[in-house]
């Protein structure tokens, strides 16, 4: 199934890149499949310690933390996966104080003024953070999605990832921007 959701992308990427460029920035709903799967996938590249979940059969859960640009593309991408033997779920919040059951925080731009909070709160536990929203590597975050011409990029701050306890793939690293803070 890892295999399928990286083809899945493959073909979305392909797709894009072969639609008339009439725009420089790409259609909501391409960019937030796209970054979906690239979500579900950073799941599969990120090794979390054990403590990270409340019992050996919980389900590993990506949070949305505020208004939620993926809509159903999110669900749709994990419906029925698995990540390390566990299912996941998709759980929205409007509060970081909600985000106890989470491994993976994707924090929309709605919740741009509450970075810090965000980062202060988080930087306990062991929650890989993502955004989109501009800045957020260099302010705290790990993970941040960008557009370069049709395409969708991300940069990602080791150090960051590392410090709460998460072990990012050297083949993830391979493939991002590093980010050093």
């Amino acid at each position: 199934m890892k295999h399928y959701k990286w083809l899945q992308l493959g073909i979305l990427l392909m797709s894009l890149w072969a639609a008339p460029l009439n725009s420089t920035r790409l259609p909501t709903i391409h960019e937030y499949q796209i970054k979906a799967v690239y979500l579900y996938n950073f799941a599969n590249f990120i090794r979390w310690p054990r403590n990270a979940f409340k019992s050996r059969r919980a389900p590993f859960q990506i949070c949305i933390l505020g208004d939620d640009p993926f809509r159903s593309q999110l669900d749709i991408v994990v419906e029925n996966e698995k990540i390390r033997g566990r299912a996941v779920k998709i759980q929205r919040i409007h509060y970081v104080e909600e985000s106890g059951s989470c491994q993976m925080v994707f924090v929309s731009k709605s919740k741009r003024r509450y970075r810090a909070h965000i980062f202060a709160y988080l930087r306990q536990r062991s929650v890989l953070t993502v955004s989109d929203m501009k800045n957020f590597v260099i302010k705290g975050g790990m993970v941040q999605f960008y557009n370069r011409g049709n395409k969708i990029r991300f940069l990602i701050a080791p150090q960051t990832v590392k410090g709460v306890g998460l072990k990012a793939s050297s083949r993830l690293l391979q493939i991002a921007k590093i980010v050093r803070r």
